[in-house]
């Protein structure tokens, strides 16, 4: 064998490894050493060149070398976890797929070709058997060595293993309507036996209900009172609006358990093994409601009741009927998260053209024209009438709410921001290999009814005061719970309970991916002026 073959089928074996060292495992964690994994992966790569023919070899590895390679690039150049959408394949829509995958399919093309000239060329060259017999019986004996040596944990996460997994996770399904409690489903990564050690001290006598409405790609800019047309419905009468809030990461799949969690950007677990703020207020004495038109798998949420919607619809038609059962369950206090889709692309699935306040006829053929405030761009207006139609959502939760017996109280914020080629980068979309200004940058709206504001008129006082005040995605599970007068264990100093005190400046910052983390100051440094 010429040096250059052997060249080659190094690079080709490389490649068979490369995913152990650059994509989180399916589980959303590092659970061990990635040399484990490495491993792991590299046993079953000789094991099966020992006993299979080695053309037969490479051509069964050639899917697995592209695959590797797609799903090394989704996380060098979107911080995707392709294995993670895999396993939840069946929410996909076509139209979504094919909004996020067509800048790709280009070079897609190109490396399955590259890849596949490697193939013939390692093909032609190679003419050998499996190893002997004496030779495979020690790989395989190794291979004991190894299972008795490193944890389930490593077989689990190598690839492709992992493919495995995710495939199974997905045919297992995580969706259909009012799951039972998942409190005992081994796949979550959280421990279910974890607290917050969350207590009252008095209840009101009266009912109480509290919600969170989780959003999707809302960025503040367009929200009326933060810069947005006049023409796009405003959030709900009497509400406090928030324009400067940070978000936890551009991509939902980690800013969503990092908002209802305890973690900061930058924890090297995607999903972590800490309960939820569900628990603490399951643990203060309330029914818990997770309901969700997006996946089971994003947030692993711990809540007493879960449904899930993933078919296609707007927010109001799928959501709005899952809150009024809830509201009508007869727990006297519930917590209520409603996981909605908003403004995500494509923008035209997120609201009726009918209904709309900017028409989008044109839109197909129009061009940008960044940063446009007139209704002369297709585009923005498109995007605008997603806006919309996500404050009449929420105008239409506030209105439920008032009807209400009792205190009520809500909160709203987008999981992230969208990129509307506002600067020379020309970015669209969001979850990119780096946040920005404008993918980070997110609304937070707090509506109360007369009900709690009487009875907590400080509380109210200080969440008016803090309107202007620079925050973080983290400070709004800890004011829920300072407004449902929760007392918990707190184990990071940055949050601000907003009911108690007023956030002071801080540095911001937001996730980049696992392990690194970066400054608003940095993300403003990084826009290129056109």
């Amino acid at each position: 064998m010429t040096s250059v073959r052997r060249a080659a089928l190094g690079a080709w074996l490389a490649l068979l490894l490369l995913p152990n060292l650059s994509t989180v495992p399916l589980a959303g964690a590092w659970d061990g050493p990635r040399w484990q994994l490495v491993a792991v992966s590299l046993w079953m790569a000789v094991c099966a060149w020992a006993v299979v023919p080695r053309r037969l070899f490479l051509v069964l590895t050639y899917p697995l070398v592209v695959a590797g390679l797609a799903i090394v690039g989704a996380d060098f150049l979107r911080s995707a976890n392709l294995l993670e959408l895999l396993a939840v394949a069946y929410t996909f829509r076509e139209a979504e797929i094919r909004n996020v995958v067509a800048p790709y399919v280009g070079a897609a093309a190109l490396v399955a070709a590259v890849m596949l000239a490697l193939l013939v060329y390692l093909w032609r060259g190679e003419r050998g058997e499996p190893m002997r017999r004496g030779f495979a019986a020690g790989v395989v004996l190794f291979g004991l060595l190894m299972v008795v040596v490193l944890p389930a944990r490593s077989w689990r996460d190598a690839w492709p293993v992992a493919l495995a997994s995710a495939v199974l996770e997905g045919q297992a399904g995580s969706g259909g309507i009012d799951l039972p409690s998942l409190a005992n489903v081994s796949a979550s990564p959280r421990n279910r036996f974890e607290s917050w050690q969350a207590h009252r001290e008095h209840g009101p006598g009266y009912a109480e209900t509290y919600v969170l409405v989780i959003g999707e790609s809302v960025r503040s800019d367009r929200v009326p009172g933060c810069g947005g047309r006049p023409q796009v419905a405003p959030p709900p009468d009497g509400s406090l609006l928030y324009c400067d809030v940070v978000s936890g990461s551009s991509s939902t799949h980690t800013s969503v358990p990092l908002l209802v969690s305890r973690d900061l950007p930058g924890s090297r677990e995607r999903v972590s093994r800490d309960a939820t703020m569900l628990k603490a207020f399951e643990a203060a004495g309330f029914e818990t409601f997770w309901l969700a038109v997006q996946e089971r798998l994003i947030a692993w949420p711990d809540a007493q009741n879960q449904a899930y919607h993933p078919a296609p619809g707007l927010d109001r038609d799928v959501l709005l009927p899952l809150l009024d059962k809830a509201l009508a369950t007869p727990a006297p206090r519930k917590l209520i998260v409603l996981h909605a889709y908003n403004a995500h692309s494509p923008y035209r699935d997120r609201y009726r053209a009918a209904t709309a306040p900017f028409p989008v006829d044109a839109l197909d053929g129009a061009t940008w024209r960044p940063r446009a405030q007139t209704g002369g761009d297709a585009r923005w207006n498109d995007y605008d009438n997603a806006i919309d139609e996500s404050m009449r959502f929420l105008r239409e939760i506030a209105d439920r709410l008032r009807s209400q017996q009792g205190a009520a109280f809500m909160v709203f914020t987008p999981d992230h921001g969208e990129n509307m080629r506002d600067d020379a980068r020309n970015l669209t979309d969001h979850a990119l290999k780096l946040p920005t200004l404008w993918d980070t940058r997110v609304p937070a709206v707090f509506w109360a009814n007369g009900t709690w504001r009487e009875a907590n008129p400080d509380r109210w006082l200080m969440l008016s005061r803090n309107v202007a005040a620079p925050l973080m995605h983290m400070d709004l599970v800890p004011t829920m719970l300072g407004a449902a007068d929760i007392r918990y264990t707190e184990r990071r100093a940055e949050p601000v309970d907003m009911t108690a005190r007023i956030a002071p400046p801080r540095a911001r910052f937001t996730q980049v991916r696992a392990g690194e983390i970066v400054t608003l100051d940095e993300l403003r440094r990084q826009a290129q002026p056109r």
